[in-house]
């Protein structure tokens, strides 16, 4: 339906660890769908990307983190 959107990660979004070792989570992620949703497709990601690296701070990447969102207009 218009405005549906498909987001495709790779789980080094979910699975990304602060300095304590606790994963962002998917509750996280979605968290940070729900608020960025109504503001398309680029804002979602721009969100993640932004919670993630506030989230993980300094600690070190260990996985690749690979983004896609499809908004249907």
């Amino acid at each position: 339906e218009r405005d549906d959107c498909l987001i495709l990660y790779t789980d080094g979004v979910t699975e990304a660890l602060d300095a304590n070792g606790d994963e962002f989570g998917p509750e996280r992620m979605m968290h940070s769908v729900r608020e960025s949703a109504v503001d398309g497709a680029p804002a979602i990601i721009q969100r993640l990307i932004e919670d993630l690296r506030n989230f993980v701070g300094s600690t070190p990447q260990n996985d690749d983190i690979t983004l896609i969102t499809i908004r249907k207009t």
